[in-house]
């Protein structure tokens, strides 16, 4: 094994091992809370005289208190829905994630009620939604670490998940089927700016650790991805205030630092829908 190679095995693997302390980190300490908050209830149990209504209105704040595993990518589609779907009126929804159209190729019928519900969210529930992906060259990598040359044969082989049966011609190569992925979530951002979903590009230097789906509810969906593995992304879900807190601040700080104004390549490359958006 040269040096290069294993430069990236290194990387690789502290990426993975930085995901799952970060995983591990984040259910500790809604454990802690749970913890804490199991104490205080028995507390109030005996203060209250078990009292059945009172235990009942308990139970619900206990069982609210909690960080738990939800599943890998794309199967965490249907929780995600829920956090779409739970955003207060005239409330804000926060998106972080590789591309705009998520599951697109992998879950199409499934991204496609994620996108409608997306737009439904603004323009019925006026939510205000605001939502980060990688830039191009980010985004290229992360497509060709998901589906590597010798996983084609295997996509094609399967007919591609029906994907280009509702989207011909179907594509002869790899790089072919890179870049009409690629081109297919340019289309999304500009379709999602086009129905007043604010969407970022990152710059390549600020390549995010974890995928966020977060509401004012409160209630967020976060996942860590393992680049290593084929479709390998752990998520969970929380409703943990403190918790959703930290996501949120990350969150801020990354949108402010992909503001295209400040960022010559990313304001060049910025889709003109996005960018009448702005303008408005």
């Amino acid at each position: 094994m040269d040096w290069k190679a294993s430069a990236r095995w290194a990387r690789n693997r502290l990426f993975e091992i930085i995901a799952i302390l970060l995983a591990i980190v984040a259910i500790v300490f809604a454990c802690i809370q749970y913890g804490d908050s199991r104490k205080q209830i028995k507390q109030l149990t005996v203060q209250l005289g078990q009292s059945s209504e009172q235990l009942e209105q308990l139970a619900k704040i206990t069982s609210s208190i909690q960080t738990s595993y939800v599943g890998e990518f794309p199967h965490n589609l249907d929780e995600i829905m829920n956090v779409v779907n739970s955003v207060s009126e005239q409330g804000e929804l926060d998106i972080m994630t590789d591309f705009a159209g998520y599951g697109i190729y992998s879950r199409n019928a499934a991204y496609r009620k994620y996108f409608d519900a997306l737009v439904q969210d603004h323009h019925r529930k006026k939510v205000v939604i605001k939502m980060l992906v990688y830039d191009q060259v980010l985004g290229d990598t992360a497509l060709r670490t998901q589906f590597k040359e010798s996983d084609f044969l295997d996509e094609k082989a399967g007919g591609f998940r029906g994907f280009f049966d509702d989207h011909p011609p179907a594509p002869e190569n790899y790089d072919g089927f890179v870049k009409r992925l690629l081109k297919f979530q340019d289309e999304t951002v500009h379709e999602m700016c086009e129905n007043g979903i604010d969407v970022r590009r990152v710059p390549s230097s600020q390549k995010y650790l974890f995928f966020l789906w977060g509401n004012d509810s409160p209630q967020a969906l976060f996942a860590f991805r393992n680049e290593t593995a084929k479709n390998r992304e752990l998520s969970f879900k929380s409703v943990d205030r403190s918790l959703i807190e930290v996501f949120k601040t990350v969150f801020d700080q990354t949108w402010a630092g992909a503001d295209p104004k400040t960022h010559a390549d990313l304001l060049s490359a910025e889709d003109s829908a996005c960018r009448d958006l702005v303008s408005r």
